[in-house]
This record gives C-alpha cells, sequence and structure tokens, in this order.
C-alpha cells in the first residue's frame, strides 16, 4: 500500500522520468536556469544545459540522454522565436537540433521519447491557424508523420491532436483528436501504428462512436503498446454525464472500466499500475490502483492545484514503486519559498524478493545440523555425482518461489575441485561451475539459482571430494521479473575451451589492465533490454596476485572496487550482480596480474522489475590509506573481532531511494588468523549462525553478499576469530 510523503529534492522540478525509471529530467524550482538529469536511486546529477527562455518539455531516455523543448535559440540557425526540440548527450552541452528544419509555422514540443531515444512524439502548435497536431518522428528514417491526416480532412481553426503517449519501442502512438469541422464535442482517442500506417479508434461502444465523445487530453498507451487507458464521457451511452477511466486492451478489444468519473495520469510500464485524478466521490483526489492485486488508496487530498504545467503534474515511477509530485510552498504559509519535489512510495502487493534466514538447508559433515534435519551428516559429495536438494518449503522458502539466494561453502576438500549448481529440471549439469575450491582451504560462494518445478537445486562437484554446506538467504517470487537461467558459459579465455555459442572463447589469457567488452544482451536467453545481469566470474592461471573488476561499458576507466580477488596459483570465484551498458555489454578488467577469464550466466532481470542496478562503489575500505565514495568508513585500520560495526548505506552520501535490500561484494584482506565474517541488518544486536565468509590467515577473500537494510537503512558485519581489514563495494539493490 502507499507509504508516507516526503521531500525527495527541494527547489526543483521534476519533468518525466526514462521508462527503465532509471534516469529523471530536473529543472530549477522556478522551471528555467540549469537543467539537469538525475539517477532516481542515487540522486547523483549529470549537469544540462541553462536555458534562459521558456522552457514547455524536459524528457529522458534509457540512457540519460535529455531532449529539451524551448523558444531559447540553443545554435546559431534558431531565428525564429518559436519552441524547438533539441538533444543533449550529456555529459557534453552540445546542443543537437531535432525540429529545427521542421517548419517555421509551428511551435514543436518533443512530448515523449522511446526507450533507445530513437522515436519522438511531437506536440505542434500553430498560433496563426489557431491549430495543434500530433506528430511521430522516426529519427533513424528521418520520416515525420502526421496520423490525423490520415483521416483525409484539416480541422481548420479547431484544436486538434493534444499531447501523444508512445509505446516503450515507440512503434504505436497515443492521441486525441477532432475528426470532423462539424462536431464540436466529438475528440476521440486513437492509437497510431507506424508499422501498419493506421489509426484506431479507442473509444468506440457496443454502439459505434460515441454520441458525446469529448475524451480527456490524458491519453497514455503502455510500454508494451498493447494498453489504452483513457477518459471519456460518452463511452457509456446509457450515462453521458460521468467520465470514467477505462483500458482497452488492443490485441482483443476487451474495454474494462478502473475507476468511476476521473482522468489517468499515469501507469507503469507492466500497465498494473495506475495513477489517476477521481473526481468522484470527491473533488481532485489522486488515486493508485493497482490491478495485479487489487487495492485502491486515495494518498493526497491536496493535489487540486499542483499541476499547472506538465513539470508538477503527478507522476509514476515506470517501475511502479513510487510517485512523485511537485508544491510551491509559499513562505507565509511556513514553507521554504520553493517548488520542492515529493515522493511517496509504494510498496508491491506481493514482495518480489524477500530475505528469509540465513537457514542452513544442507551440511554434509559429520554431526552438524540443518534447520529441519534434512540433508544433515551425509558425507562428503563425490566427484560427478549429482545430489539433488530440497529446496521449496524448507527453511522459510515458499513453494511459489521462482529462484533462491544461497550461500555454499567447500571445506575439507582431497584436492583442488569446483561445484556445479543448476536447477533439478535437467540431469546432466551445465558447462560452468559456480565455486572454485583448493586443498585445506574453506570457500564460500554467493549463488542465484531457480528452482526446479517440484523446488529443488542439483549440486554436483567436480576433480575431488569435498564436504558442502548451504545456506538460503531470500527468495524470488515470480512477479520479480528475474529470469533464472541454467549457467551459460559466456566467456572462457582458456585455450581450447567453449561457450555455449562459440563466442568469447579461447582468446587467451587476459593482460593485466586491458579492459575486455563482454556481450551478454542477445545470448544465452538475455533479452536485448535486461539492464542487470547475474555472473559467476572466475579468475585461473595466474602468476600473481590481483583482482576483477566488472562494470558496464557506458565508461573506459573501471571503478574504484573489486568483485573478485584472486591469489598466486589459485583458481578463484564470486558471484557478481552487473549493471549492462547500453549495448548490452559488460566490461571486465584484471588488475595486478594477468588471468584467465571465466564468466557464466544464472540469470538477468528485466526493466521494470525489483532489480535497481548502481554503479559500483567503495562503501567501506578499512585499509591504512583506503578511499570510500563518502569519505566515511575508510582508512581505519583492521576490525577487532566478536565485534559488530554498524554501516550507514541508505543515507545522503551513499545510496538513496527505495531499495530494502543491497548486493555487497565483500572482501577481507589481511586477516591474523583463520576465521569468519557474518553480515545482517542491524534491527538485532546478536548476529545469525551462519557465515558469509570464511578465509584464513593471511588471505585475501571476496564473496557477493545480497544483504537486507534495517529499518533504519543500515548493515551491520562482524568478524569472528581474527582482526582483519575489511572492503565492501555496492552492485545493486533490490526493492520489496
Amino acid at each position: 500500500m502507499p507509504g508516507t510523503q516526503h521531500i525527495w529534492m527541494r527547489d526543483a522540478q521534476l519533468w518525466s522520468i526514462s521508462p527503465n525509471s532509471r534516469f529523471g529530467a530536473i529543472s530549477a524550482g522556478s522551471g528555467i536556469g540549469g537543467l539537469r538529469v538525475v539517477e532516481m536511486a542515487t540522486r547523483r546529477e549529470i549537469a544540462g544545459p541553462v536555458v534562459s527562455g521558456r522552457l514547455d518539455a524536459l524528457v529522458v531516455d534509457d540512457a540519460g540522454r535529455l531532449f529539451v523543448s524551448t523558444d531559447a535559440a540553443m545554435v546559431a540557425g534558431d531565428t525564429d522565436g518559436k519552441l524547438d526540440g533539441y538533444r543533449f548527450d550529456l555529459p557534453s552541452l552540445t546542443p543537437n537540433p531535432v525540429t529545427l528544419n521542421f517548419s517555421d509555422d509551428w511551435d514543436w514540443t518533443i512530448v515523449e521519447v522511446s526507450a533507445n531515444g530513437d522515436v519522438h512524439a511531437l506536440h505542434a502548435t500553430n498560433a496563426a491557424l489557431g491549430d495543434q497536431a500530433a506528430f511521430r518522428f522516426d529519427t533513424v528514417t528521418n520520416t515525420l508523420t502526421q496520423p490525423d491526416l490520415l483521416f483525409g480532412e484539416e480541422a481548420g481553426t479547431i484544436p486538434q491532436s493534444l499531447r501523444p503517449t508512445l509505446s516503450g519501442d515507440g512503434s504505436r502512438m497515443a492521441y486525441s483528436f477532432f475528426p470532423s469541422v462539424d462536431c464540436t464535442r466529438c475528440r476521440h482517442a486513437y492509437v497510431y501504428d507506424s508499422i501498419t500506417n493506421t489509426n484506431r479508434l479507442v473509444d468506440e461502444t457496443n454502439v459505434g462512436k460515441p454520441v458525446k465523445g469529448d475524451v480527456k487530453p490524458a491519453i497514455i498507451i503502455s510500454e508494451s503498446g498493447d494498453h489504452v487507458f483513457f477518459s471519456s464521457p460518452g463511452y457509456d451511452t446509457a450515462n453521458l454525464n460521468t467520465t470514467d477511466v477505462r483500458v482497452l486492451k488492443l490485441s482483443n478489444g476487451e474495454v474494462k472500466k478502473i475507476a468511476i468519473s476521473g482522468s489517468v495520469f499515469g501507469l507503469s510500464a507492466d500497465g498494473a499500475r495506475i495513477l489517476y485524478e477521481s473526481t468522484y466521490p470527491f473533488n481532485a483526489d489522486m488515486n493508485l490502483m493497482d490491478t495485479s492485486v487489487p487495492f485502491n488508496r486515495v494518498f493526497t487530498e491536496r493535489f487540486a492545484t499542483v499541476w499547472p504545467n506538465p513539470s508538477t503534474r503527478p507522476l509514476i515511477a515506470p517501475d511502479g514503486s513510487a510517485v512523485y509530485f511537485g508544491y510551491f510552498w509559499k513562505t507565509e504559509q511556513g514553507g521554504t519559498g520553493t517548488h520542492d519535489i515529493y515522493i511517496q512510495r509504494v510498496t508491491r502487493s506481493l514482495p518480489g524478493f524477500a530475505p528469509v534466514g540465513p537457514a542452513r538447508l544442507m551440511d554434509t559433515r559429520p554431526g552438524t545440523q540443518t534447520v529441519d534435519g534434512v540433508a544433515q551428516g551425509i558425507g562428503a559429495r563425490q566427484p560427478g555425482r549429482r545430489f539433488e536438494l530440497q529446496v521449496a518449503g524448507r527453511g522459510g522458502v515458499p513453494s511459489a518461489a521462482s529462484a533462491v539466494t544461497l550461500n555454499v561453502t567447500a571445506t575439507g576438500a582431497t584436492g583442488d575441485g569446483f561445484v556445479t549448481v543448476w536447477p533439478c529440471d535437467t540431469a546432466a549439469p551445465p558447462n560452468a561451475s559456480n565455486l572454485n575450491y583448493v586443498v585445506g582451504q574453506t570457500v564460500p560462494n554467493a549463488v542465484i539459482v531457480g528452482l526446479s518445478t517440484t523446488g529443488t537445486v542439483c549440486f554436483q562437484v567436480g576433480e575431488r571430494a569435498t564436504d558442502l554446506i548451504v545456506d538460503v538467504a531470500g527468495v524470488f517470487q515470480p512477479t520479480a521479473d528475474f529470469v533464472h537461467t541454467s549457467p551459460a558459459r559466456l566467456l572462457d579465455t582458456r585455450p581450447g575451451s567453449a561457450t555455449i555459442d562459440a563466442q568469447f572463447e579461447g582468446a587467451g589469457i587476459a593482460p593485466a589492465g586491458k579492459r575486455l567488452e563482454l556481450q551478454v544482451g542477445g545470448r544465452a536467453g538475455v533479452h536485448a533490454t535486461a539492464r542487470t545481469v547475474v555472473l559467476n566470474v572466475t579468475a585461473t592461471g595466474h602468476q600473481g596476485n590481483g583482482y576483477v573488476t566488472v562494470w558496464p561499458c557506458d565508461t573506459d576507466v573501471p571503478p574504484n572496487a573489486s568483485n573478485l580477488n584472486y591469489e598466486r596459483g589459485r583458481t578463484a570465484s564470486n558471484l557478481v550482480v552487473a549493471m549492462v551498458s547500453r549495448r548490452g555489454t559488460v566490461c571486465v578488467q584484471a588488475s595486478g596480474s594477468s588471468t584467465h577469464l571465466i564468466a557464466d550466466l544464472s540469470g538477468h532481470f528485466l526493466p521494470g522489475s525489483i532489480a535497481e542496478p548502481l554503479r559500483a562503489a567503495r562503501v567501506v575500505d578499512t585499509r591504512l590509506g583506503g578511499q570510500t565514495i563518502g569519505g566515511r568508513y575508510e582508512g581505519v585500520g583492521r576490525r577487532a573481532p566478536d565485534k559488530k560495526y554498524e554501516v550507514e548505506l541508505s543515507g545522503p552520501r551513499v545510496f538513496r531511494g527505495g531499495l530494502t535490500t543491497l548486493i555487497l561484494n565483500i572482501t577481507v584482506t589481511d586477516p591474523t588468523a583463520d576465521g569468519y565474517l557474518t553480515v545482517w541488518p542491524c534491527d538485532s544486536d546478536v548476529p545469525p549462525n551462519a557465515s558469509n565468509l570464511n578465509f584464513v590467515a593471511g588471505q585475501t577473500i571476496a564473496n557477493l553478499v545480497v544483504a537486507p537494510l534495517s529499518e533504519d537503512g543500515t548493515v551491520c558485519y562482524q568478524l569472528s576469530g581474527a582482526k582483519a581489514n575489511v572492503i565492501i563495494d555496492s552492485n545493486g539493490g533490490l526493492t520489496a
């Protein structure tokens, strides 16, 4: 249900949010001056241009490119004093004209852009004719289309098409239009299909066109392009005095009524959450409806005066997680005298990810115990033998779970080897590994793995026998939009090696300091629009110590972070949750010593899912001289054993947004003796009976941890057995 309102940003206006919910377009509270793009989760700002003239629209695409519509002359050739649209590829402040070569008789506004920014929905006004029109502009083919001309007539001085909206791929555009000069109350809703070059009437009743088709201006099409939301008093021919909110499913023509008497303002990318104004029973209440698990809540009654222009209209994040709206507080009313942006977060009706435990599901060592007595003390696992472990229904894992996060530990190995973990729907293990171990060491690794149709996970060790310990830490519901796969090898630099599609195989050892760009989008079932992938990365065959960093290839330089640490002569692996560049790639770079690299895919998150990718950032580094992103928790020296350390991770200097769980890469280095490290939310003073990372004296070792946040936005860690330096890097987060 809706949460509490609070200020998200002061003295600012939020004009739009990118389809992937990652970026927002911001201006100063006055609506002019410095423009910028902001990362919604972190509120990190990217400076944009300074505009001195009238600002009509700010739009941002999935890559963070800013589209500005203004009457200010941004280039030398703009002399008509009318509105024109420009694109800024930030951080570059060079204006790229979009509409400058269009007719000078019209004011042009870029209302929306497709997710990749290639297609624009334009609204144009001709003051001399008293005319308005909606246009679709394809920048790839340089094609400008006015859909209402397909009706074969112009509406003359009657206002025509109002502000249009686009589907995510830009192929469909929804708009409203007066198709006849003979009817002053016959504005209808249409969807233009660019593939078939046809218009489809949206507000058509079972008796044909509405008698009084004065459809409300807001006609919104979903990201998928299959759902159109509209309001029309003439749709219900039995009651022409109500303006109900309805949705049309284009694929089957089904129409449903969403609410009585109101107007739609926005919707989530999947079309499940609808933000609308209701004029019944009260005036100007804003409502949010979730059609997947029904609820309908009035969460403010103070919106009646807050949308004088598009920048102050309430906005719903495309992922459906929050609603943003603006207020102007006058000083005599106790306000700041500025225009501030407020946020109201909305939790999922059914959590996409839920932390559990940690609960021990398997411990093969003699005399040990699991949460329910199953899979305990059963002896070391032998190489080449598959073991099927029941997960669903144990340790707090619901039967409906689609995937789980596990911490898998190998200990007491008779020699060097590896472990493969996969859903038991297939008998044979895939060509992949999740954990590499060496004789005489205890080695953990995090695993995100899908469950079989019977709720099981399979394990198989290779090379040498070892005991296995398995703890469950979290579950993914089918609503999480996490697409799990049986591990698939995407990269293997070793000579004679093989990947799933013969790409990125056998290229030879990866030199230290050289970036390797790995294509992940479109391979092994990864959706082309995926923005986050789950990989198990392995370093092997190195002659010295070093570390590996994984990051999206939008930047050439790796961040100050590591995902995997390796030592001479020892194969090391770690789970990585990585952002994907807009080209569908991730970059991998070894530092310190050349090494062979292996990357196995475990799954990916779809856009608009619970995953919130964050650029890798160092938040804790206790080593002397260590540096962190916020200047906190750095250079304080080795941490003492058996002492709780609390780290604030959702505060203003590190993370912001509605994250409930963080994905962290935790490294222990320079330990004085053997020991382990435990991470947990700080709501409890006592750590659970579990470990996230095991180490031996003098070792540097890392592990990925899916860490739930406390109510105060903190996590706690504690060392046991030894002093050690601790390094924590952020990789992303999960919303409820």
